[in-house]
């Protein structure tokens, strides 16, 4: 168990099940990430980009790249 986990840590840890909601939502034939790319709002703030630009270690940054224009620009 994380006690009082610091932003990069949050972060980690919410990536986890998002892996998985992404993983299973995946398109069978491209294996693209079809259900996330297909959000298109609210846009995060720049900050959020800053602070996941910041955080992700390569996996992670990777899975959000892919997820869309509308994960990586901000409002």
């Amino acid at each position: 168990m994380i006690q009082n986990p610091n932003t990069p840590e949050m972060v980690h840890i919410l990536f986890e099940p998002l892996e998985l909601v992404v993983n299973a939502s995946r398109d069978p034939v491209s294996g693209l990430p079809v259900l996330a790319s297909n959000v298109v709002m609210p846009l995060l703030s720049a900050e959020a980009i800053q602070l996941l630009s910041n955080c992700l270690v390569s996996r992670e940054c990777q899975l959000w790249l892919s997820l869309g224009d509308a994960w990586t620009t901000s409002l």
